[in-house]
């Protein structure tokens, strides 16, 4: 049929060595699985649970995604106009976006990253091209992005809907951020969700982390521990 004669020839524009990641269910499924009969290429298929972006279904995601980077590499795929290491730039803005908000990982990309691969420690570290600087670190084993302070810097500003936190202050003491002096917070936190946390005016990135509790809790409350901090202005 139509969708999938076009997800054939979607497929065939890219090197067989990159992985497909398959989200999705009932006739979209059927299509995708028509269009590589032919083809037969590496497809990560991800269990769906109850609705594709059902708590348990996007975990499942992540997982095909970690399954995924574990079979892949980038090693001699350095290029800028390399199809693979565009895919990797997408999956990486789309893994930010799905961390700290829509339109996010765009942000980081910017005028282009480059990336290495530490097999003895099984991440991924991303830095600017043109500066060198370091972004963040792609954690495989969780397949999420642990940023930087100057890699959560370059998402500012942020708009009202992102996932970030903010702090009555220009600096934060020790490596917990505690209840008292937030001042404004993302409404739909879950417990281990990365963070990143601003000053008052919203204008500098004073901490990253990752969320010990969820949003009910700090709605709740006007005590206790609330992200834990990796990183912060000194």
């Amino acid at each position: 049929d139509i969708a999938a004669e076009i997800l054939e020839s979607i497929f065939q524009k890219y090197d067989k060595s990159i992985p497909i990641i398959c989200h999705l269910d009932g006739g979209y499924l059927k299509a995708l699985e028509r269009a590589n009969e032919q083809l037969n290429r590496k497809v990560f298929y991800t269990e769906i649970a109850d609705h594709l972006t059902s708590r348990d279904s996007l975990r499942f995601l992540e997982g095909s995604i970690r399954e995924a980077l574990d079979n892949s590499s980038l090693e001699g795929y350095s290029g800028e106009n390399n199809i693979l290491y565009k895919t990797w730039e997408r999956k990486i803005s789309k893994i930010v976006d799905y961390q700290f908000g829509k339109g996010e990982g765009r942000k980081l990309i910017g005028e282009g990253i480059k990336t290495r691969k530490n097999h003895r420690i099984n991440q991924i570290t991303i830095f600017e091209k043109k500066s060198n600087i370091k972004l963040g670190t792609l954690k495989k084993e969780t397949g999420n992005i642990q940023l930087t302070i100057e890699g959560a810097s370059k998402l500012v500003p942020f708009d009202s809907n992102a996932k970030i936190i903010v702090f009555d202050g220009d600096k934060i003491r020790g490596n917990t951020l505690f209840r008292p002096g937030i001042l404004d917070y993302y409404s739909e936190f879950s417990p281990k969700d990365s963070v990143i946390i601003l000053n008052r005016s919203r204008s500098k990135v004073v901490a990253v982390g990752q969320m010990i509790v969820g949003s009910p809790y700090i709605k709740n409350t006007h005590r206790g521990r609330v992200a834990k901090i990796y990183e912060k202005i000194k």
